[in-house]
């Protein structure tokens, strides 16, 4: 079986998607559009957010070594998040609860722990092991909401995180979650069978999706960094800094308007691109600059990541990295913004 262990994790997850996309925008089930106005920009109403269960269907199959109660978590999680998916979870507010709850218990159970980032007065604290399981119950709940804040171009998300295993296995940092290599190309090709079926829109990750996603490599890394302290925490920081960023950016910025931080909006620096990207180009369909938006974000962040990953030990230029992003970010961000805000005036 574990011969043709691959190629199974490689084909039947596209076999399975395709089948489902017809059944369910036949029968109008779990279709991406539920009526809010973020939805819309991409004026596609028919595309099933099954991402998450054939992520949760096939991963049954992969051994994780991560901890005791993982993928006990793991499905609690893309619960929730299939919940919001077929709007029974209709309230942001309850969804935010149940994620810090939940997440609560995953780090305490399972000893779950970002052990220092490597500023002393910090790390102090965080050597209180009450501080630690609410700090990284933190890091967690922003990665979740940032990833989903990130979720709604084409692959975006899906590619994100598969740029991040590729620079994990390319740093051999990554194979000792799984009980051996089949299981993580396994893994690997779930990831890249589920990118294709987003990037030509057969399927998006709805909730459910991120959720899985967000809860597997947010562990990862953290474990990552406690059994290799080499590592500068910054690298990891530079791995997750574009959904991290994003809702921290998000936050600041609808409170400078006196906007609901709970509330979507059509603001985030990826529908932004996608607008400029639409109305300079007439060359493409809406599929595929919307496939483009999240393709040409996809390689600057991989490339950003080859080039930490040869200072993976340096926090110093890790750090400059950081800064640089976050300044290019912010530069883009208000260029962007302006062009909307300039088009439709």
């Amino acid at each position: 079986m574990e011969k043709y262990q691959v190629i199974i994790f490689f084909l039947a997850p596209i076999l399975i998607g395709l089948i489902l996309n017809k059944l369910l925008v036949k029968e109008k089930l779990l279709l991406n559009y539920t009526g809010y106005l973020h939805q819309k920009f991409t004026n596609n109403k028919s595309v099933p957010l099954m991402g998450g269960i054939i992520f949760i269907f096939f991963l049954v199959f992969i051994n994780f070594i991560i901890t005791k109660h993982f993928f006990f978590f793991l499905f609690i999680f893309f619960l929730i998040g299939f919940l919001a998916d077929i709007n029974f979870l209709k309230s942001a507010k309850l969804r935010l609860i149940l994620q810090i709850i939940f997440l609560l218990l995953f780090i305490n159970i399972d000893k779950i722990s970002i052990i220092n980032i490597r500023i002393e007065f910090i790390d102090v604290f965080l050597n209180n092991k009450n501080i630690n399981i609410f700090f990284t119950a933190i890091c967690l709940l922003i990665l979740i909401n940032g990833t989903n804040f990130i979720d709604g171009c084409n692959a975006l998300v899906v590619g994100y995180f598969l740029s991040i295993t590729i620079i994990l296995n390319d740093l051999n940092l990554i194979n000792f979650i799984f009980n051996d290599i089949n299981h993580f190309y396994s893994f690997l090709f779930l990831i890249i069978s589920i990118f294709l079926l987003n990037f030509y829109e057969k399927l998006f990750l709805g909730d459910s999706g991120v959720y899985i996603l967000s809860i597997i490599f947010g562990t990862i890394l953290i474990k990552t960094y406690e059994l290799n302290q080499d590592i500068s925490p910054y690298f990891i920081c530079i791995l997750l800094w574009y959904p991290a960023f994003e809702v921290l950016f998000s936050i600041t910025r609808k409170f400078s308007f006196n906007k609901s931080i709970l509330k979507p909006d059509t603001n985030h620096f990826h529908q932004l691109l996608y607008f400029f990207i639409s109305k300079r180009t007439q060359l493409f369909n809406g599929k595929i600059k919307n496939s483009l938006t999240g393709v040409v974000i996809n390689i600057y962040n991989l490339l950003i990541f080859m080039i930490s990953s040869s200072f993976f030990l340096n926090s110093e230029i890790l750090i400059f990295i950081i800064f640089f992003n976050i300044t290019l970010y912010s530069f883009i961000y208000i260029r962007l913004y302006k062009y909307k805000l300039k088009y439709l005036s």
